[in-house]
């Protein structure tokens, strides 16, 4: 209650009020994630002005994304969106379209023939709400053989952005409620720009799945069959070095340093220079000490892990430490175990992703944070929150996936996008979610940019009942002034390749010359149009490729 009318004061004491409880997301519930600030006796221009700054951030202090909601409106799972998959459909009807919607013959197109079943540094930005009044088991290696992964984006084009197999099925059960198809709908991370390397988070996902989940373990082994990985790994590369003649040099040279003297005799006519290389045998201090380095290049344990592993007794533990510095200063072998790690991550993911998703949502996100550190974009799946605060603005629709109590969702639109809403919602969408910005709760899509990989969020997933089934489609509202329009155009197609089947429609929409045009990512001809595009209008596309919505 203390009147504050000082800027630099309510920027000090807002900033404290928000940064402590954002430090760490709570996934399990939205309102943990908020921070409610009643200031009845601050400046109310001072307070507006220090919530800008928190929405904007500057290149000092503040990082920017967190959401001011002033006028707070609190949003849970839809009552009216049952498991029946024939929703009930809440008492007031949604706002009337304004015309321009799909004619008979194009409802036809869309829902022509049934589909098959269907099959994520981004971390959620802050929120707040601002009131003014004024194991020792042995595990056996893999046998497999890893292979190399691919490079940022998949090279230049970035195809190879979803090229992760057909065995990367999040869950083999069709969803019988419109909440069960969101959380199905195949989602990707986007990599961070500060990276962990591949060996300490290989552990850090074996520690994950080796530890317990409401009493279950995924792989209680996991970090001893990750150890056994990498070890496999350094003894291979023994072998070859051995057959390429060149590990009894480097054997010799690791228990060995050098003492570089040089003599220079002044004051003679002529001045003499002499130097010599002397070969000195280390002793177990300089043994010790060389065994702190291979510790660092050889890490999470990995060079006391091989000093055991050929050291049956003490009596070889000195040959062996010799052994692991020689390993250590060898140049490709961290590149080996690199590659090794990222395989075997790759493998444990692809394994684990169904069991993954019946997780709670901050386990999820325990596994999400390892697959965020990747180099490449990795799959993960959307989760819808139980309970979200929104600014109260915006014009209510019915059907979305969360609501109020009486099953209104408010949301301020673009011309464009109002127009794509109210046209599926007068065409029989049963329900309907506006895709977040980012985090846990948004299917993010990646594309690739001259500056690297990116993700993006489609506006809308609508669900229709199809042949008795939930089906969802996946509609972007496009915007053709964006400087990445058509790189985001790309990265949904590319996504629409390998992903098209979990969809009834995929289609990008855009404002063009006073209509509205579609892009069709499911036609073939259309996907190779836009990747071969070699523009940055976007509008071209549609105006040779679109059909009108």
């Amino acid at each position: 209650m203390r009147v504050a009318k000082d800027a630099d004061l309510i920027t000090q004491i807002m900033g404290r009020m928000v940064r402590t409880p954002l430090a760490r997301r709570i996934l399990t519930d939205e309102t943990l994630n908020s921070v409610h600030c009643i200031l009845p006796k601050f400046d109310a221009a001072a307070v507006d002005a220090i919530a800008a700054r928190f929405e904007e951030g500057d290149a000092d202090n503040l990082t920017g994304g967190t959401r001011i909601i002033k006028d707070p409106i609190t949003y849970k799972h839809n009552p009216f969106l049952t498991a029946n998959p024939a929703p009930a459909t809440p008492p007031s009807p949604a706002p009337a379209t304004d015309g321009g919607g799909p004619s008979d013959a194009d409802l036809e197109a869309w829902y022509g023939g049934d589909p098959e079943p269907a099959a994520d540094d981004t971390a959620a930005s802050g929120q707040m709400s601002t009131s003014v009044s004024s194991g020792t088991a042995v595990a056996p290696a893999s046998t497999d053989t890893p292979a190399p992964s691919p490079a940022l984006g998949g090279g230049a084009d970035g195809a190879d952005l979803f090229n992760q197999g057909e065995t990367q099925t999040l869950t083999t059960d069709a969803p019988q409620d419109v909440f069960g198809v969101i959380r199905s709908l195949p989602s990707y991370t986007i990599p961070r720009r500060t990276l962990r390397g591949p060996v300490a988070r290989l552990y850090a996902l074996a520690t994950l799945l080796a530890g317990e989940h409401d009493g279950h373990q995924l792989l209680p082994y996991a970090p001893t069959q990750a150890t056994n990985e990498l070890l496999s790994v350094i003894s291979t590369r023994k072998e070859n070095l051995q057959a390429a003649g060149e590990w009894d040099k480097m054997l010799e040279q690791a228990g060995q340093t050098h003492l570089f003297e040089r003599n220079v005799a002044f004051g003679t006519k002529t001045e003499k220079v002499n130097e010599t290389d002397t070969k000195i045998a280390l002793d177990t201090r300089g043994i010790k000490m060389l065994m702190d380095r291979a510790r660092s290049t050889l890490p999470q344990g990995l060079a006391n892990a091989y000093v055991n592993k050929v050291a049956p007794n003490d009596d070889d533990v000195i040959d062996a430490m010799l052994e692991t510095i020689a390993l250590a200063s060898d140049a490709e072998i961290v590149k080996e175990i690199n590659v090794r790690a990222n395989h075997l991550i790759e493998q444990w993911f692809l394994k684990f992703d169904s069991a993954i998703t019946r997780l709670s949502p901050m386990d999820q996100e325990r596994f999400d944070r390892i697959k965020r550190e990747s180099d490449r974009p990795l799959r993960t799946s959307v989760t819808i929150p139980d309970q979200r605060d929104e600014q109260a603005e915006g014009d209510p629709y019915d059907k979305h996936l969360i609501s109020d109590e009486n099953g209104k969702f408010r949301v301020s639109l673009q011309k464009w996008e109002k127009h794509i809403l109210e046209t599926e919602l007068a065409h029989g969408a049963v329900a309907w979610y506006r895709n977040p910005n980012s985090g846990r709760h948004a299917l993010q899509i990646p594309y690739t940019t001259s500056s690297g990989i990116k993700g993006m969020v489609p506006d809308f997933v609508f669900i229709h009942e199809v042949g008795g089934s939930l089906v969802p489609s996946l509609i972007d509202p496009h915007g053709t002034h964006l400087a990445d329009a058509v790189d985001k155009l790309k990265g949904l197609a590319k996504y629409t390749a390998q992903h098209g089947d979990t969809y009834q429609r995929v289609q990008s929409i855009a404002l063009v010359d006073g209509k509205y045009l579609m892009l069709n990512h499911k036609n073939p001809e259309v996907r190779d149009s836009i990747l071969a595009f070699p523009g940055t209008a976007s509008a071209e596309l549609f105006r040779q490729h679109g059909t009108e919505y």
